[in-house]
């Protein structure tokens, strides 16, 4: 039996994440502004979305332009041990792109509004016949989904065709690469991996995670 060849998703475009910014921070639909944002999470972060589902704590922190979007979460792929279930796995981005309004603190808060609602401590599954919140996490295709309705408008029913969810991690990590501004070892940090020669610890370092995210904010001036 022969199997198709597995293909990654594209990395999104500019206006791509721009279009998910404006629709984040226009603050007129309460589930748009959480899924676009969780989505810019996953590109800024460089996480999956299977990540921002496991995760148990998530704010942010502002100085003055700069605003982070911090989460942490003790259930990700390498936590296979004991002692790393008992670690909390770090997720940093940046809450600003292209507008002066953060898409951090609106997604933030547009999370945490739906957490009043339904007493849940992730974004559970819409259902958009009965209008309802479901009990069960937002899945990876319903991501998908909604990522391809919002940006159908900007990248058009060919290319959209192409993306999903899963083409939010590769996005930052690749315009990373476009630049000599991280080096590979850090790229590879940024991406929650680790080089054999890299401590393990690092990747469980606050500090080691903001320290990237000073050098993709040059990536982003640049």
């Amino acid at each position: 039996m022969l199997f198709r060849s597995l293909k990654q998703a594209p990395q999104l475009t500019v206006a791509a994440v721009k279009a998910l910014e404006i629709i984040c921070t226009s603050n007129t639909n309460l589930l748009r502004s959480a899924i676009s944002g969780a989505l810019l999470f996953c590109i800024f972060a460089a996480a999956r979305w299977s990540d921002f589902a496991r995760l148990e704590n998530l704010w942010t922190d502002r100085y003055g332009d700069l605003v982070l979007v911090e989460a942490e979460t003790s259930r990700h792929k390498t936590s296979k041990s004991k002692e790393a279930k008992t670690r909390l796995l770090p997720f940093t981005a940046l809450g600003r792109f292209f507008l002066d309004d953060s898409w951090g603190e609106c997604f933030v808060s547009a999370l945490n509004q739906i957490k009043v609602h339904t007493g849940l401590s992730f974004l559970p599954s819409w259902n958009d016949r009965s209008g309802t919140w479901s009990v069960s996490p937002m899945t990876t295709a319903e991501a998908s989904l909604f990522l391809k309705e919002m940006l159908e408008p900007v990248l058009g029913p060919e290319a959209i065709a192409q993306c999903s969810s899963h083409s939010c991690k590769p996005t930052i990590l690749t315009w990373c690469g476009m630049t000599e501004i991280l080096t590979r070892e850090e790229r590879t940090m940024l991406g929650h991996h680790i080089e054999p020669t890299t401590k393990s610890a690092t990747t469980y370092n606050r500090d080691s995670q903001l320290l990237l995210q000073a050098k993709v904010s040059k990536v982003l001036d640049a």
